[in-house]
This record gives C-alpha cells, structure tokens and sequence, in this order.
C-alpha cells in the first residue's frame, strides 16, 4: 500500500493504464452490481428487495471478495454511506410528516398505535427481564420488537392497488405511530444510556430533563428556519430556475440542519428529521421528497448492505435455530396483536388480516436504533446479531406470508373468531337490496369505479357499490346510490348484493388475490353472469385465464394501446394502420375484445 488512496496491494488489478481507484469507487462498484444482480433475481420471485440487499451484505462480507479485490478495509467506507441513508430517511420522514394526516387517522393512530406498541412492547420486555436484562435495556428492546417495516407494509399494499383500502388505512395509523415514538427514542436515548451508576433516579430524571429542554431549543430553532429563513431561500433559489441549484440548497438544508442537532447531542438523524419537519408545510415539499427519494434509496440500499455485512456467520450458523424460532414467535405475536387492535377499532376481519401481516415484521428503524443503542452501550454484539438476523428473517417471510391472506382470513371468519361484528357490518344494508335486479355490482369505488357508475346512470343500468371505505359509502348514499360497506370477497358479500340476479359483475381494483376469491364464488352463485377484472401484471391476466375468464382488463396493454395509437396519430399513420397496431397489441397480450 502507498497512501491512503491506494486500493490495491497489485494495481495491475485495474485495467491496463488506469491510475489508482479511490476506495469509496471501488468498494461502491462492487456492492451496487451484486445489489443489481441480487434485486432482479429478488424482483423475479417477487420477494423483497430489502431482503436481498442484505444478502448482498453477508456474501461480500464472507466470500472474500473484498479481499481478493484489495478492499480489506471496506466496513467503515460502507457504514459512512448508510449512515447518509439513515440521514435522508429521517430526513423523508420528516416531509411526510403531517398533522392533517394524524388528525385524519387520529383514533387509528392514537388508539391503535397506542395498543399494538404497548402490547408487544410489554410482551417482549417481560421475556428480556426474565432473561436477566435490566429495565432500560429491556424496554427498548422490547421496543425494537414493537416497530414494524412499514415502507414493506405500504409498497405491498401500493403493489396491489390497494393503497385506499381500510387495511391500508390500519396500517398507516400504527405506522404514524411508530413513527412519532422513533423520534422520541432517539431523542431520549442518549439520557437512557448515560453513564454513571444507572440507578439513580435524580440522574437519570436531570438527564431526561436536558434532553427534553434540548429538543425543544432544536424545534424552536427548526420554527425560526420554517418562518423567516427557509421559505425566503427557497423562493430566491427556485426563481432561478436551475434545478441543480435547488438540489444543492435541499441537500445543504439537510446536512445542515442534521449537523447542528449532532452538535447540540440530539443524533444526525434527529436533526435530520427537523430538516424535513422544516420543509414539510412549504409549498416546495413535494418537489423537494421528488429531488431527495433517488439519493435517499440508492444510500438506504447501502444502509441494509451494510447490516448485511455486520451479520457473523458463525454466529449465525451455531444459533441459526434460535433465530428462527424468534422470527416465528415475533411474526405471530405482532400478527395477533394487530389482529386484535383491528377487533378493537371496529375494522373487518379481512383489511384487518391484511395490515397485521403487513406489520409483523421488524422494522428498519430498529436497525437505525440497534446501532446507536450498540455505540451508546446499551446493548452488546450478541443483542445486535440478533436483531439484525431476525429483522432480515422477518422482512423476508412478510411478501410470502401476505400472498396466503384470504385464505387465513377465511379460516378465522370460519371459526368466527371475530364474533359476529365484521358480518354484521355487512348486513346492516341487507334491507335495501331486495328489490335490485338486471344490475352491475361494481367493487371498488376509486376512479375507475366513479367513472363506470357515472356512465351506467347515463344510460339507465341499475347497480349496487361494494366499497370498503365507510366516509366514501356514507357519500354515496346520501346521494342516493345504493352502495354496500363490505370485502367482496368475504363469503357472504357478493349474496347479498344479488349475484344471483345481477348482469355484470365488474372488479375495478387490480388486486389479483381478492379477484380470485370474488371470481370462484361469483361463479358459485351465478354460472353464467358477465364479468370484467382488472389485472396489473402479465401473471395476473394468465392466472384469470386458467379460470375461464375473459372480460379482463390489463393495466399495461390499455396504456400501451392509448401511447401507441396517440404516437402514430400524431406522426400522420393512417387510421386503418392505427387500429391495426392497437389489434396487434391485444393479440399479443391475451386480451382481445
């Protein structure tokens, strides 16, 4: 070695004439291809990505790759990137922040944020303390357990185009959450972890205070920033025009403002969450999140590397049965206690299932909190190889375990393990549908279901709204619209809204497993209706098939179609050759007309 810029022991490595590679190039070129490689195997199988980077981690870091390449010292290059993930995740968050947004889902958030982190909380705390760890490092590790992977939650949810849905409405309230209880956290950890004999109360209540009355100087100084400082900055900067001038102003607010909360002991990553907090009520925000979320996913991609890298395999080898078992017990624990705080807040068993499973996870944001709880000595490497496995563990079983739940909601409304509460949310509306027949049901009332209904009352067709969002049936019907607060895919849904006697059934929503079920009982009840789905993927359109269907609707075809015959149009094609091409199109999908 030469300096400290030189990377390997036989530069002729590189190829012929190149000069030498700093080592942040060369470390990141090896992660991100193995990141690439193991993403579109990951994206083919449908698992998680976040998965599959942390086993890019744990094979560079034991296949001796690194080595071979000259890059024996690689772990501190990596953390120094993820620790600017964590920055811009915290600093995203803080944009996402909003208070509208809380006072929307005020009773899911409050309430049932409040049941699902203090019930598993207090179940993982008592096993730590029978375990002999002491009250502090107990309840946090508890708390670890507590938070969920939210971002996996929701981009399942937003996968199966059912980001309106009540599941979905669940989930972002415990998230909410969990959300305002990590910045807590980090707030207070460095007073919960402070040295000394640990067991005076005085102390710890002087530190806890110092901590509080630090935090509040750091928000009154983000208040200062959002008034009378950032709003006229931005506003100069964007008046130029130039968009790499604003990314440079957003990633200096950024950095900046991170920078002042680590002097003032409050984390980078509290006062990155400030930073975000302090642009999130501009009318710049959302420009800002669309300059910030590349950066932020390219470092958060290292950031779940790096904790790949951290894992020991020998320790993950000796006691891989442990973490297993763990993994199972926190996967179910969590899913029961949603489950529950579902039954408590009123939701039906099916967006309950949904959102339980979406949350049974560890969460990213116990990792950000292991490893500074790890550096503050809280915790030893033993509790961080176990949460770092069991995390990955977790977050891989959440994709495959979500694609079996109407199966696993089916066989608790089975076993009425709901009470009577979610079927006689269904019932309630039974008295107005005797009359109804020759009509359309439509399931899903977002935009493509609004347009259908408009259209069909042009021309006169009678139909009934299946809908799971209860403000959007309490609308229709005071309109006047006969509409259904019910899962079209519960068993009895689709009876009561007159299957039987209806022309057309028309699923609006692309979510392949609730079609399935609903498809299979509609034909059940009435052999020969007419039916139209909706299918987002290629997979999806051939598992629809295998069914019998044909009325399908393919996302992707339908733009293609729309790009395609615009494009041709506007270069002079002639029509017929248009329409020809369109033609060609569907053949070529599987979904003629």
């Amino acid at each position: 070695m030469h300096d400290d810029h030189v990377i390997f022991d036989h530069p002729d490595v590189i190829a012929a004439g190149a000069s030498h590679v700093a080592p942040v190039f060369g470390v990141l070129a090896l992660v991100l291809c193995f990141a690439v490689v193991v993403a579109l195997l990951f994206h083919r199988f449908r698992q998680s990505l976040l998965t599959g980077y942390f086993l890019v981690g744990l094979v560079i870091a034991n296949s001796g790759v690194l080595a071979a390449s000259g890059y024996n010292d690689a772990g501190p290059i990596i953390d120094s990137l993820a620790e600017i993930g964590v920055v811009l995740l915290m600093f995203t968050l803080g944009i996402e922040f909003s208070f509208n947004e809380i006072r929307r889902l005020k009773r899911v958030a409050l309430l049932g944020g409040a049941v699902q982190v203090a019930s598993v909380n207090l179940l993982a705390m008592g096993v730590a303390l029978l375990m002999g760890y002491p009250l502090i490092p107990s309840a946090l590790i508890g708390f670890m357990i507590a938070l969920s992977s939210t971002a996996l939650g929701l981009k399942i949810f937003q996968d199966s185009g059912q980001l309106n849905t009540k599941g979905a409405k669940l989930t972002i309230g415990i998230a909410i959450y969990q959300d305002i209880l990590v910045v807590v956290v980090i707030v207070m950890l460095p007073a919960l972890l402070s040295g000394g004999d640990g067991g005076a109360r005085e102390a710890l209540s002087i530190e806890l205070l110092w901590a509080a009355i630090k935090a509040v100087v750091f928000l009154g100084f983000g208040w200062v920033m959002t008034m009378f400082v950032v709003p006229p900055a931005l506003k100069l900067v964007s008046a130029v025009r130039s968009r790499e001038l604003f990314t440079l102003t957003v990633v200096a607010l950024c950095v900046g403002v991170a920078t002042v909360g680590y002097l003032m002991d409050l984390s980078l990553a509290m006062g990155a969450f400030v930073a975000g907090l302090v642009v999130s009520g501009s009318v710049y925000s959302h420009r800002i999140l669309a300059d910030v979320l590349p950066f932020k996913d390219l470092f958060l991609t290292l950031f779940f590397v790096s904790v790949g890298m951290m894992i020991d395999v020998e320790m993950l080898l000796e006691n891989w049965y442990v973490y297993v078992g763990w993994g199972l017990v926190i996967l179910l624990v969590k899913f029961l206690v949603v489950v529950g705080v579902g039954r408590i807040l009123g939701f039906p068993i099916r967006p309950t299932v949904q959102a339980a499973i979406g949350l049974s996870s560890i969460g990213e944001f116990s990792l950000v909190l292991v490893n500074q709880i790890l550096n503050l000595g809280g915790l030893g490497a033993s509790e961080q190889q176990f949460f770092l496995v069991t995390t990955a563990l977790t977050m891989a079983s959440v994709p495959i375990w979500m694609r079996f739940w109407p199966g696993i909601a089916r066989w608790m409304e089975a076993r009425d393990l709901f009470g009577d509460s979610s079927r006689a949310k269904v019932h309630e509306h039974g008295h107005t549908l005797d009359e109804i027949k020759d009509h359309v049901i439509i399931c899903g009332y977002g935009p493509v279901g609004r347009q259908l209904d408009e259209a069909l009352e042009r021309v006169g067709v009678p139909r009934l709204i299946i809908e799971l969002n209860a403000e959007t049936v309490m609308d229709l019907k005071k309109l006047g619209r006969l509409a259904l607060f019910a899962d079209v895919a519960q068993p009895d849904t689709l009876a009561l809204a007159g299957i039987d006697r209806a022309r057309m059934l028309v699923l609006t929503f692309p979510a392949i497993e609730v079609s399935r079920v609903a498809v299979h009982r509609a034909r059940e009840l009435n052999p020969h209706i007419a039916i139209l789905c909706r299918a987002r993927f290629a997979s999806d359109v051939a598992m629809l098939r295998s069914m019998g269907e044909e009325g399908i609707v393919h996302d992707e075809t339908e733009s293609a179609m729309r790009v395609v015959r615009r494009s041709l149009r506007e270069l002079g094609v002639s029509e017929d050759i248009v329409m020809d091409e369109g033609r060609l199109i569907r053949y070529r999908t599987g979904t003629e007309d």
